[in-house]
């Protein structure tokens, strides 16, 4: 397990990373914006017919100027070097401002098409304090290659978003909002094609619906290559469940199956209880000496 070391340090330079990037581009925008919309009127102005007056030429100047903003200008009203520059700067002060105002959704999008193209090795469909617990003991070492890992919960600020931040470059990490139960947003982490998937929505019932969904999409995906030379990996879906009984009466009505995929249930109290009685077993008494009761507490925190 990899010792991530300040993360909060860690996560505060980032986001410093971040908004002195996101402050150098406003102000490059608002200085090659106001540059560009001096030159072009200077040029567009310059470069106007004689026999308009003053306030004319300003007028089409004017809305020269803007249309270079959208590359909307004629070249045969570019007869001087400020016109060129600004045909230059415009476009460039247009396509930042388009950067900074998606830059969110960019960067999702190509963190979607990067899925696309290489599947995660490990999918968490919640992303509480357990999810954090399990994925702080799989963190690869320096010299084992970085784990990619994806993570779809409806909230947008997790324990285990924070904990992707603050991986550095043990973690290639892409986080999505959505629910697990929609098709669709499974898809945003392309969960089908995952080596594992955690399913700790929290909820019995709900991480019940979410195997059933992850399950119809891999068998909706499991049509082979036509020149497929060795067998797929298996998938592997880890459910966290409370009641057991739930999982034998699902398995009784509507069993869940699918090539290429192996469901297994565990319940994090009673992993927690075996260790603590390997880690403190019940001391032996004589058998005219009352044995002692012991009350084992647990929570989420203890997967640690």
């Amino acid at each position: 397990m990899r010792d991530t070391g300040a993360p909060a340090a860690r996560r505060a330079s980032r986001r410093n990373s971040a908004a002195r990037f996101e402050a150098g581009l406003f102000q490059w925008v608002l200085i090659a914006g106001g540059v560009a919309l001096l030159l072009g009127v200077w040029g567009f102005f310059l470069s106007g017919h004689d026999d308009w007056n003053g306030r004319t030429k300003l007028h089409h100047a004017l809305i020269q100027a803007l249309q270079a903003f959208f590359l909307n200008a004629s070249p045969e009203a570019m007869t001087n070097w400020q016109t060129w520059l600004a045909s230059l700067l415009a476009p460039a002060t247009t396509a930042s401002a388009i950067v900074l105002a998606w830059r969110a959704r960019i960067l999702r999008y190509l963190g979607v098409r990067s899925l696309a193209r290489t599947p995660p090795d490990e999918v968490f469909i919640g992303g509480g304090d357990l999810a954090t617990a399990i994925l702080a003991n799989r963190l690869p070492t320096a010299a084992e290659p970085p784990l990619r890992v994806a993570m779809l919960d409806p909230a947008a600020n997790t324990p285990l978003g924070r904990l992707l931040e603050d991986a550095g470059p043990a973690l290639w990490s892409f986080a999505a909002q959505g629910d697990g139960r929609s098709d669709d947003d499974l898809r945003k982490v392309n969960a089908a094609q995952a080596r594992t998937v955690w399913v700790l929505a929290g909820d019995d019932l709900v991480n019940l619906d979410i195997v059933r969904e992850l399950v119809e999409a891999k068998a909706a995906q499991n049509q082979p290559p036509r020149h497929a030379v060795a067998e797929p990996e298996v998938q592997r879906i880890l459910v966290c469940m409370r009641d057991p009984t739930l999982v034998r009466a699902r398995n009784e009505m509507r069993p869940l199956s699918a090539p290429g995929v192996r469901i297994d249930h565990f319940s994090l109290a009673r992993i927690t209880a075996r260790q603590l009685l390997k880690e403190h077993p019940p001391e032996r008494y004589p058998p005219t000496t009352r044995a002692s009761h012991r009350c084992i507490c647990a929570s989420w925190a203890a997967a640690n």
